[in-house]
């Protein structure tokens, strides 16, 4: 910039004082000596630069008019002074396009008036005989009306031509600045020649950098706020290496802003003179691709893969399996009960519930690993490279992580899982197959029992396919009457006699014949058919109690019934239990209903609330299978039961020489059911060295093989003829 200023001072003074010189050679540039023309000359163009300097685009209109008239005043001082007057006004319109130059089209004008005022001056000067004039008067005067004419002429051309570039770049300027782009130009010889507001805010570019115009110095700035500078770097000088290439990239910067780049040669008339650049912040556009690409792969909830995600990593696990022979592993991860949080806490407190269990995965897996949500209450897990020894036991590390209670808005809640788990040891598997095998592996550990864990076996394809068949054939039976209920005595264990029954459903398949209740609750639990299930037991077992009281007199008789975590959640429960007593008569403080310990720990809240309408109805409640569900003493002192039910596994222990360990497990239970005031109620008992063991431990009541199986209520009945009761010897 600097050069250019000085060249367009210095180039047209030494072609002046050039033709001074041979001018005076040959007597044709007045009167003056030729150092004094050039004195005039040197002393003319600086007071004009310095003029110059106070007459820019900002500066007020009278330092234009002085500017102006400093400069045209030391023009008409020269062209006058060497005899040529009005015939050099090319002096005046060089001074005027300057002024256009440095103060924009407004100087055009008021260039003029300075530039007659300069003319009429000088004539008075020719007219005085002041200075010589080489042109003969009057034709000097006629020539100076011409010359004023001309400037004039010139000077609006150059005035209007001005005004419309200068509306053209204003406009070509503000669309520039309108755009969402930052935009910088640059010549052949690396020196800014454009750029608009938006590239000096993405790159965050000083004041002081951009007033130099180089490229290179805006270069050397922006590096520090770059990830990789130096394929920046590289990019910039490829294509200054190359003026007719095109570029498109993306540029990272440290703070997280993203830039695309795109580079296009600059040509005027077919030929290069320079590169445009154009950036576009692409942060938000990226994150929000990021975000849809997250969205598409993971679940919204947990933040876990989804299952296109698990599918897709399954995929190339398998295949880099078969090259290599490593084990994948699927796990197969299915919440118990987990349809009980939903309707008692309500959906809200589900979603949380399942956020907490996600995390707890989480936390025992590799970072190797992947966890996926592939539904309502399923997990997958997908153990990569994974041993045979390796999957039991991350299987094993997850159940045990759900153990400790679940914090809930505010309520503690207990929930478990059931876990299948399949390998790729057939080669012939693909994904699809693999997850499918796990599922049914899951399904087998739901089906004996929950909260367990499952390895795949062919069989249990089969015996998936049944309990689908189960599924529509329990529906029917509940229709045509195939379920019946059978009763089992409780044996006051110290008097032999009958304290009271349980009641255990039956179902005699028309074709199957008799199916076990193990293989046909879990299936009534899924599918929801247990509420009716429940409710025909429910019914069927206070009638029954009701006519033997009545037949036999027996005014203490009780009895006992089953209810599962879906009857105990559900809210019309208690009416049932409510209408079933008034419907047969029977007391209710003659029905005894039990509840597994896992039940009672799904929600203690509700639990609470739900056993506390149950006692207000008079009923007793019993605590079945206690020992196996891992609940702590302060939950069964809160809870208002009246029995706790010895699991027949701890019974079953009692068979064993060497166990000491089972030994003490009863012991401790009938002390601790004692010290709460609770009765105690011993299951599985088939031997007598068992009762006699229980009945040394302080047990009270007790049930099993050893005194009668489960039957009908027709045979059940003669039992009730017996007082006492003899164990089978």
């Amino acid at each position: 910039m600097w050069f250019r200023r000085v060249a367009v001072v210095l180039v047209p003074s030494l072609l002046t004082a050039v033709a001074f010189i041979v001018g005076s050679r040959f007597g044709v540039v007045g009167d003056l000596p030729l150092w004094a023309l050039l004195s005039l000359l040197f002393v003319a163009g600086v007071l004009g630069e310095i003029a110059g300097r106070y007459a820019d685009r900002s500066s007020s209109m009278l330092a234009m008019h002085v500017g102006l008239a400093v400069r045209l005043s030391a023009v008409t001082v020269v062209i006058y002074a060497i005899g040529w007057g009005p015939t050099m006004a090319l002096g005046y319109i060089f001074v005027g396009a300057r002024a256009l130059e440095e103060s924009g089209p407004r100087a055009w004008r008021f260039a003029v008036v300075w530039s007659a005022y300069g003319i009429v001056f000088g004539q008075f000067a020719i007219a005085l005989g002041l200075v010589r004039s080489y042109v003969p008067v009057p034709y000097v005067h006629g020539m100076a009306g011409l010359a004023i004419l001309g400037t004039a002429f010139v000077m609006h051309l150059l005035g209007t031509k001005t005004a419309q570039n200068e509306t053209a770049l204003s406009l070509l300027n503000a669309t520039l600045d309108s755009t969402a782009d930052g935009i910088l130009v640059v010549d052949n010889d690396g020196a800014i020649s454009q750029y608009n507001s938006q590239f000096v805010e993405m790159w965050r570019l000083p004041d002081a950098i951009m007033a130099r115009r180089d490229d290179n110095t805006a270069i050397q700035f922006v590096l520090d706020q770059l990830v990789r500078p130096e394929t920046f770097i590289a990019k910039v000088e490829e294509l200054y290496a190359s003026p007719e290439s095109e570029s498109n990239d993306t540029l990272e910067f440290k703070d997280g802003r993203v830039l695309e780049r795109h580079s296009r040669p600059q040509r005027l008339d077919g030929q290069v003179v320079g590169r445009v650049w154009s950036f576009r912040d692409v942060t938000d556009r990226n994150r929000l691709l990021d975000e849809l690409a997250h969205q598409a792969f993971h679940d919204s909830l947990t933040g876990l893969a989804n299952r296109a995600l698990l599918r897709d990593r399954l995929e190339h696990a398998i295949a880099r399996a078969r090259r290599s022979g490593a084990t994948v592993v699927v796990l197969f991860c299915d919440l118990d009960r987990f349809k009980m949080v939903n309707d008692t806490l309500g959906h809200d407190a589900g979603d949380v519930l399942l956020v907490e269990v996600a995390q707890r995965f989480q936390h025992n897996l590799r970072e190797a690993d992947t966890a996926a949500r592939v539904g309502g209450d399923e997990f997958a897990i997908l153990l990569d490279e994974a041993t045979d020894r390796d999957a039991p036991v991350v299987a094993q590390r997850l159940l045990d992580a759900l153990r400790e209670p679940f914090i809930v808005n505010g309520r503690e809640v207990f929930i478990r899982a059931s876990i299948g788990i399949a390998d790729n040891h057939d080669d012939a598997l693909d994904a699809d197959e693999l997850l499918c095998r796990a599922d049914i592996a899951m399904y087998s550990a739901k089906s004996r029992g929950r909260d367990r864990i499952a390895v795949f076996q062919r069989i249990m394809q089969t015996e998936l396919t049944t309990r689908h068949e189960l599924f529509g054939d329990l529906r029917h039976a509940l229709l045509e009457g195939q379920l019946s209920v059978h009763y089992q005595p409780l044996i006051a264990l110290e008097a032999r006699t009958i304290e009271s029954f349980e009641a255990l459903v039956r179902w005699n398949h028309p074709v199957r014949g008799f199916i076990p209740p193990d293989e046909f609750i879990p299936i009534a639990e899924e599918s929801g058919l247990i509420l009716e299930l429940g409710r025909f037991v429910l019914n069927e077992a206070c009638r029954q109690t009701a006519r033997w009281r009545e037949q036999t007199g027996l005014d203490e008789l009780s009895i006992s019934v089953n209810v599962s975590g879906h009857q105990l959640y559900d809210d019309q429960f208690v009416q049932d239990v409510e209408r079933a007593l008034l419907d047969t008569t029977l007391p209710a403080n003659r029905l005894i209903l039990e509840l597994t310990e896992s039940t009672l720990l799904t929600d203690t809240a509700t639990v609470h609330r739900r056993l506390e309408e149950l006692k207000n109805l008079g009923v007793r409640l019993a605590i079945d299978d206690f020992g196996t569900g891992y609940s702590s003493l302060s939950y069964l002192h809160s809870f208002p039961v009246d029995y706790l039910k010895i699991d027949r596994s701890f019974v079953n222990s009692l068979n064993e020489q060497r166990n000491h360990q089972g030994r003490v497990m009863v012991r401790s239970i009938i002390s601790i059911a004692h010290n709460l005031q609770l009765g105690v109620v011993a299951e599985g008992i088939e031997r007598p060295d068992q009762l006699d063991e229980l009945v040394d431990a302080g047990c009270n009541i007790g049930q099993g093989f050893l005194f009668a199986r489960p039957g009908p209520a027709d045979i059940v009945s003669e039992l009730l003829g017996e007082l006492n009761v003899r164990p089978a010897r």
